[in-house]
This record gives structure tokens, C-alpha cells and sequence, in this order.
């Protein structure tokens, strides 16, 4: 039997047209899901299909790195399939993977409603500090960096990048 996660949301609506989005699954990012609405209020229930939520504090630094680099990538998919980052929450406890693996076709996320429409850099900032560590040298150096761009640009691209070169650092110093 598989198991099955389910929220309800009461006082926000959804659009129609995203709702189809979801539960017709066409962007591939969210965990597949059921939702129904009675009276303002939505039950929605998803589907697990074998991923577990990702515990992203607990992995080595490259894979912290990797899943970053991922979210980023899927805010992208998911904006081309008209679901901007405003409306979903982006919090470590709503990203679930497949094998315990980072990849395209092995995380997804939980879709559950953002009600304050915080878009995606401040969200993605917000979940990089919740994530990594400062007592881990490889994960101090990059919010460092970050911090320091940020006073510099407000260019998600460049934060892309900057996450970027520290896996490939960090995956390179891990092979010596």
C-alpha cells in the first residue's frame, strides 16, 4: 500500500488552472497529488510513490551544493509551466527525493500554497541558511561569498554560479 501525505488549506485559494497543473502532474517537480475544495477549504493529498522527505541539513557539502543548484533549475521548470515561485512554499521540510539521489527525475517537492507571494531568490536565500552549516568550512566560504554578492547584485544567476563552482571545489578537493 502506498502511503499518502494530505493537507488542508483553509482561507487561500488555488487558481484553476494550477490545480491542473498539479495534479495532471505536467511540470514533473511536485509530488503527484489529489485535490479536492469544499466551501474555501482544500484537502490535498499526495501521492509518495517511494520518495522520502530529504533530510538537507544532514548531507555531505557536494550534495547540499547539487540539491541547491536542482531547486534553482526547478523553480525554472516550474515557472514554464505557469506555477511561479510566489505561489509554493520553498522550506527544506517540503523537498522529498527518490534513492536517497539528487537528480532531475529523483527530488520533488511539496506543493503547499505560499500566502505571502515571496519570490524566489528570498526564498531560496532563506532555505541556502537553513541548510548549511557555518561550522563546515566548504559551507561558511560559500554563504560568505554569497552574502558578499548579494551586496553586489540581486542576480539569482550569479548565485547559481557562485553554488556552482563550490561543488565543483568541493567535489574536486573530495577526490585528492
Amino acid at each position: 500500500m502506498e502511503e499518502r501525505l494530505s493537507r488542508r488549506i483553509v482561507g487561500h485559494s488555488i487558481p484553476e488552472y494550477m490545480i491542473e497543473i498539479l495534479i495532471q502532474d505536467y511540470a514533473g517537480t511536485f509530488l503527484r497529488m489529489v485535490v479536492s475544495r469544499n466551501a474555501g477549504v482544500y484537502d490535498l493529498s499526495y501521492e509518495q510513490n517511494g520518495y522520502r522527505r530529504c533530510m538537507a541539513q544532514r548531507l555531505h557539502s557536494p550534495e547540499k551544493f547539487r540539491l541547491l543548484e536542482l531547486l534553482y533549475d526547478i523553480n525554472e521548470e516550474n515557472e514554464n509551466h505557469l506555477i511561479p515561485a510566489e505561489r509554493y512554499m520553498l522550506e527544506p521540510e517540503l523537498i522529498y527525493w527518490k534513492d536517497h539521489r539528487i537528480g532531475r527525475k529523483t527530488v520533488r517537492l511539496l506543493f503547499y500554497p505560499d500566502v505571502k507571494g515571496e519570490p524566489f531568490l528570498r526564498k531560496w536565500l532563506i532555505l541556502i541558511e537553513k541548510i548549511l552549516n557555518p561550522g563546515v568550512p566548504e559551507e561558511k566560504g560559500l554563504l560568505e561569498q554569497m552574502r558578499y554578492l548579494l551586496q553586489k547584485s540581486n542576480d539569482p544567476e550569479k548565485l547559481r554560479d557562485l553554488i556552482q563552482a563550490a561543488r565543483i571545489r568541493c567535489e574536486g578537493s573530495a577526490e585528492e
